[in-house]
């Protein structure tokens, strides 16, 4: 399960924090994609898909930070910010049409989905309890 965990921070802080990076760049104008691909889109710019991108990366980095510290509910949040970032892609997908890296974001939220359930699935909550908080009555004898 160790490995499992460390994928799983690790996509989610690179997955969460390019997100919040492109959001931020998105509603600030600094990143400015084109305004005749919002063109039948129910948007008249950048700032509300920047903004929905910015908090899938918050969420997603809010994942790791608790994965990192193993969270009990580290997983399911995990799991549901892989899935926030497949809804996104698919809505990118058809809002603005197709682009390469909308399959590398909707792969690593699979991948950030499958590694959550995997997680959630083994009970896997990533606490440990310090040897000084076992009762004496669990603690392995020593010799």
């Amino acid at each position: 399960m160790r490995r499992t965990w460390i994928s799983l921070v690790g996509l989610a802080f690179f997955q969460g924090l390019t997100a919040i990076a492109g959001g931020v760049g998105l509603v600030a104008g600094w990143i400015t994609p084109g305004e005749d691909l919002l063109e039948g889109s129910p948007f008249d710019g950048y700032v509300v898909p920047g903004a929905a991108l910015l908090g899938v990366g918050v969420l997603t980095t809010v994942a790791a930070i608790a994965a990192e510290r193993r969270q009990p509910f580290a997983a399911p949040l995990a799991g549901l910010a892989g899935v926030a970032m497949i809804v996104f892609e698919l809505v990118e997908v058809a809002v603005i049409g197709f682009n390469a890296l909308q399959v590398v974001y909707g792969i690593a939220g699979l991948l950030l989905v499958a590694l959550a359930a995997r997680l959630w699935r083994a009970g896997a909550t990533g606490s440990v309890v310090p040897r000084s908080r076992v009762p004496a009555s669990e603690a392995s004898p020593t010799s």
